[in-house]
């Protein structure tokens, strides 16, 4: 059975490390997802079709950028909608062949997958195939954020704060012997150490956001007073680390601050590494275009193309509402709307017994929209969708122990 584990790691990383790799011009990424989509569709023609809600609405978002006026860059505008396919394909796919305690047990191994998937990195064995974020801009003499198997240093931090979620989880809030995975629990607690430093090591804020924020709710949710005293010990050890951590990592520091090499001593212009003006930018862009461009939108390129010419820089606004206005108009704007009300709602109202950690992603997936927003990872979209898709999951295969959340 180990042999077995450590032959799956293997491969799972191999895959996951040669993704940025180009073949004839196309990218190993893209054939991987292809295959995964070929995949999952077939399976699922065979079951015949039928969608939930998340996934009905995640595939018109998907397709809504093909009825815009961003066909004139059409390699663009189907770039976005494979990117954009995964997440209701997923969960459609998860959600009609999986069980709960299937799903729970993909969900744990996975994400430890992942985050060991760093150490080769972590101990130089390996360097990343791309480079992270640039750090020199902050204080650093030559270094980047950390990246390891992710195609960049935002999709590691954020993709790895939903990892950490999911263990602290089925870790600390869940009555069960973790699914019968038979992985000891000590492995886990070390994989959710060794997953905080690598997030830590991106110094991208987002990151932090994501996994504060959902943290906080599981925290308070589950809540009990006879704990105080564990609790606060844990608050003084955290404050002392973060304490340490600021006054001692110039990087981190400025990082946090809003001060970098290129800062033009504006408030305004400097909150949030510039998103204020990204924003702003496309308020503007929007309001200028015409009547039907404004309800269509007028496309990811083109709107980043716009971009360049208002601001000089080819980028989008880092907030998803804003995007989904410019790039797929009024109709996709409301599809988005709509998209992350029915997240947030669905998590709140269900009945599933994972229902705290489906709302506790559905929070830090939307704090994830307003501060960066976008597909930037087809990984951090597959653990979104396994995770929402344990809304819709059978529970049959679960005893009553198994599935009651700690109350």
């Amino acid at each position: 059975m180990k042999i077995k584990s450590i032959l799956l790691f293997v491969i799972i990383f191999f895959i996951l490390y040669i993704q940025p790799l180009s073949a004839g011009g196309v990218k190993v990424s893209f054939v991987t997802i292809g295959l995964i989509y070929l995949y999952m569709v077939s399976k699922l023609i065979k079951r015949k079709l039928k969608g939930n809600a998340l996934s009905n609405i995640g595939f018109l978002i998907a397709v809504k950028p093909l009825f815009s006026f961003g066909l004139n860059n059409l390699g663009s505008v189907m770039l976005d909608v494979i990117k954009s396919l995964t997440f209701p394909l997923v969960i459609l796919y998860m959600s009609r062949f999986f069980t709960l305690e299937k799903l729970r047990r993909y969900l744990i191994v996975f994400s430890l997958i992942l985050i060991y998937a760093s150490v080769p990195f972590l101990l130089k064995v390996l360097s990343p195939i791309k480079s992270g974020y640039r750090l020199s801009i902050f204080g650093a003499e030559d270094s980047s954020g950390f990246i390891g198997v992710f195609e960049n240093s935002h999709s590691a931090s954020i993709t790895l704060s939903f990892c950490i979620l999911i263990l602290i989880y089925y870790s600390f809030y869940v009555k069960s012997d973790l699914a019968n995975i038979n992985i000891s629990k000590y492995v886990i607690y070390f994989a959710i150490v060794i997953g905080l430093y690598v997030i830590y090591k991106t110094y991208v804020r987002t990151g932090y956001l994501t996994l504060i924020t959902g943290s906080l709710y599981l925290f308070f949710k589950n809540f009990k007073l006879k704990h105080s005293p564990i609790y606060i010990a844990i608050l003084i050890a955290v404050g002392l680390v973060v304490a340490f951590l600021f006054s001692t990592d110039e990087v981190l520091r400025n990082r946090i601050l809003d001060q970098q090499q290129f800062s033009t001593g504006n408030e305004e212009s400097d909150i949030g590494s510039g998103r204020l003006v990204f924003q702003l930018a496309a308020l503007h862009i929007w309001s200028n275009l015409s009547f039907w461009e404004m309800l269509f939108g007028i496309g990811l390129e083109n709107f980043m193309l716009n971009m360049q010419s208002l601001i000089g820089l080819k980028i989008y606004t880092h907030n998803g509402f804003l995007t989904a206005l410019v790039k797929d108009g009024l109709i996709g704007f409301i599809l988005f709307i709509s998209y992350m009300f029915l997240i947030i709602k669905k998590s709140f109202y269900s009945k599933s017994p994972d229902r705290d950690l489906c709302f506790s992603f559905s929070i830090s997936y939307f704090f994830y929209q307003l501060v960066q927003g976008g597909v930037i990872s087809s990984i951090m979209e597959i653990i979104l969708a396994m995770v929402f898709a344990l809304l819709y999951v059978k529970r049959d295969n679960l005893t009553a122990e198994q599935i009651n959340i700690t109350k």
